[in-house]
């Protein structure tokens, strides 16, 4: 389905409809903000973007990501300076996502959102198991928990029995440790809502309670999705064109990407020498030889914070050495 922006009105409506569609409560502020971007997109010949956003509901916070990344684009370089999204026309089954052409030079850009990682689909079930059970607590209050990576589906009955002991006599403010300090396998906060009390105890926020360090399946996951998105690209880099991989790499290790991209680290060790040295495996992105030559180099895309639509990215340019 293809729709006309047009006026703000109309970029209102449909920036409501889909946030509608997607489970986060978004701001009125971020619903004129996305508005505003739709406009932007459509008067610089974008409208693609736009398009894939509202007609792709499997794939929304992807294509968030493309929107916010074309939005950093137009907001850095010129109105004269021509910027396409899938421009190529022979290239309808992996098209390439943005194509900017900056003088005598063209940069190619693949757009690749990390998978997540099995981890985090393990704990996406116990969130929902926990976000089901906790329906038959009828104590009602708001709570939020951090969850450790070793909570695990044994957790659960224990943890429910804790919620609903722990949330009888709460305190706003105060955290509450499952099982105990000394494990932390849980943090959690409860709180009254202000307005509508709701009829059970019902879960908010969740996140986790540390950062998590998984090398070794972070950084197969990582070098995996990059050795899919430069599959898009047919030719080599010149010094007319230049290939780059940018992906969104919230939550994820500098020291991740590094070892993604660059080789596995690792520590070198010598008995007759008290200095400690580091090296690399060539296993990394940048040593495949069926890529090395086509993709110049990885930017790794950071929010402040995982919202869909955000101005504040952090922007990591990580290149091959010459």
């Amino acid at each position: 389905m293809s729709v006309n922006i047009g006026k703000f009105e109309s970029a209102l409506e449909i920036a409501k409809r889909i946030f509608g569609g997607t489970k986060y409560h978004a701001s009125d502020e971020k619903i004129k903000k996305l508005a505003e971007n739709m406009i932007l997109l459509e008067q610089r010949g974008l409208n693609k973007l736009n398009q894939n956003l509202i007609n792709n509901r499997k794939k929304i916070w992807d294509f968030f990501a493309e929107h916010n990344f074309a939005i950093k684009l137009l907001s850095h370089l010129n109105e004269d300076i021509p910027i396409s999204y899938e421009p190529h026309p022979g290239f309808r089954r992996r098209p390439i996502d943005f194509k900017i052409e900056l003088g005598d030079i063209t940069y190619w850009v693949q757009m690749k959102k990390l998978s997540t990682l099995e981890r985090e689909n393990r704990q996406d079930k116990i969130i929902q198991q926990i976000k089901r059970e906790t329906t038959r607590i009828n104590i009602g209050k708001f709570f939020s928990i951090k969850l450790s990576e070793n909570f695990t589906e044994a957790d659960v009955a224990g943890f429910l029995k804790f919620l609903e002991k722990s949330a009888n006599n709460s305190e706003e403010g105060v955290e509450y440790v499952f099982p105990d300090t000394n494990q932390r396998k849980a943090i959690v906060e409860f709180w009254s809502p202000k307005n509508v009390k709701p009829p059970h105890l019902t879960l908010r926020i969740s996140s986790d309670a540390d950062i998590v360090e998984i090398t070794g399946s972070a950084d197969n996951q990582i070098r995996g999705s990059l050795l899919n998105a430069a599959g898009a690209f047919k030719w080599n880099v010149d010094e007319k064109n230049i290939n780059l991989v940018v992906m969104d790499a919230y939550r994820y290790h500098d020291r991740n990407i590094c070892n993604a991209v660059f080789g596995t680290e690792f520590l070198i060790l010598n008995s007759n020498n008290p200095n400690i040295f580091f090296n690399r495996n060539n296993d990394g992105f940048f040593q495949q030889c069926e890529f090395s030559n086509r993709v110049a180099g990885v930017i790794a895309m950071r929010r402040k914070a995982k919202e869909p639509i955000s101005d504040c990215y952090f922007f990591a340019l990580y290149k091959q050495s010459i």
